[in-house]
Parts: structure tokens; sequence; C-alpha cells
């Protein structure tokens, strides 16, 4: 008999099949680490807002001024006319160029000389023995004059005249700013200066005008005092 039927593909055996014994769900894995929860930061919520006062109606409010608008030229204009006007009075005040026009000065000081002087000098009371001043006081008629003079005496010196010489304290003034043989007269008997008070002479001692004639001077009526002086400039 043939065994064709018998030897069936079916009846071959070949072999045991593992493709049913293996499970996807029996195969190991490393189980997974657990991490600690995370702590969040409870949200605070901010206080609640106060209520705005209401403001009563008789309250009173600043008025709102707008600033006047410059064309760019005339603002120029006013801030250079404002600088220049600064310095002039700071020039005014500290160094003021003059010209003297007198004879009681010469020869230290001559006719046609510039002088630059400073106001705020006898201010801050910047005076000393033999300082060039400015002698302003009172003509007749009410009409103000200023003269050129030098400081001599200053308060709490004794100042007198003998022989044709300045004493001061009992002392004679060594005043080299003089010709020589230059006599300084009339003679003056002694004068005591008080708080506010100089004694002003003229260098030219043969013409007259000084506190010889109209004695001491308060020192409200010095107005200046003579810095830098400029010869030949006539």
């Amino acid at each position: 008999m043939s065994n064709r039927g018998t030897s069936g593909r079916g009846t071959q055996s070949r072999g045991p099949s593992t493709r049913g014994t293996q499970s996807r769900g029996t195969q190991s894995k490393s189980a997974p680490t657990k991490r600690p929860p995370v702590k969040r930061p409870s949200a605070k919520r901010p206080p609640p807002a106060k209520p705005k006062r209401k403001t009563p109606h008789s309250t009173l409010h600043t008025p709102h001024y707008k600033t006047p608008h410059f064309p760019p030229r005339l603002r120029n204009w006013l801030e250079a006319a404002l600088i220049a006007a600064f310095f002039v009075t700071v020039l005014f005040v500290t160094f003021w160029p003059v010209r003297y026009d007198g004879a009681g000065m010469n020869p230290t000081v001559q006719r046609g000389d510039r002088l630059f002087i400073s106001r705020v000098a006898p201010l801050f009371n910047w005076l000393n023995h033999g300082d060039i001043v400015i002698y302003s006081y009172e003509e007749r008629g009410g009409r103000r004059n200023d003269a050129l003079m030098r400081i001599v005496g200053m308060p709490g010196d004794l100042i007198t005249i003998n022989g044709g010489d300045v004493f001061r304290n009992g002392v004679v003034v060594n005043e080299t700013y003089l010709p020589p043989g230059t006599f300084t007269m009339p003679e003056m008997e002694q004068v005591r200066l008080r708080d506010g008070e100089y004694f002003l002479l003229i260098d030219n001692r043969h013409i007259g005008g000084d506190s010889r004639d109209f004695g001491v001077v308060a020192k409200r009526n010095i107005t200046a005092r003579a810095v830098v002086r400029f010869m030949g400039l006539r």
C-alpha cells in the first residue's frame, strides 16, 4: 500500500513550539523608582486693596499753569542776556575798571590811569594800612562824589602829625610811596580812632582835602579798594 496518505505534512514533528509559551507579560523588567512628591508653594492671595477715599467736592486743587513757550532764537537770546548780566554783576562787585581823574594821589596814581577796584573788600573788612581806597562823600546840594585816598590809620590807632611826619601809635609811619623830602603839614594833635573809624590821607600832601581837613572817616563811606593799577593808559 502506498503510504502517501499516511505521510501527511501535518504528522511531521517539528519540535516543540515555543511561540505560545513565550508571554510578553512575563518578561522581567526593572521596577520604576518612586520619586518623592514635589511640594508646591501654596499660592497666597494678595490682601484686598483698600478702597480709595473719595475726595470731597470742596477740596481745592492747585491750578496747572503751562510753561510759556519761547521760540528758539528768543530763548537763546534770553539765556545769553542772563549770563551776561550775571558776569557783569560779579565783575562790578569784585574787579571793576575805573579811570582816575584827579591830582590828589600824584605821583602814585596820575590822571588818566586805570584801576581795578573791589567793592566786596570793605564789606568783608579786607582793609589794611597803606591800601588805596575810594572814599564817597556828599557835596553841597546832596550830590555824591568819590575820591581816591590812602589808609593811614585804622580802628584802635593813635594818629598824630608832628614835624612834617605822620606818627602811628608813637612810631613814624614809613611812607615809602611818597617822594623823598615830602612833609605832611599842618601839625595835628593826637587822634584815637574808634571802632569803624579810619584816617585817610592823599599822597599829594601839598594840597588839602583829606582827614587833616574833615577828620576821621566812617567805614560806611569807604566803598571800594584799589586792587590793580595800570600806568600809562591815558
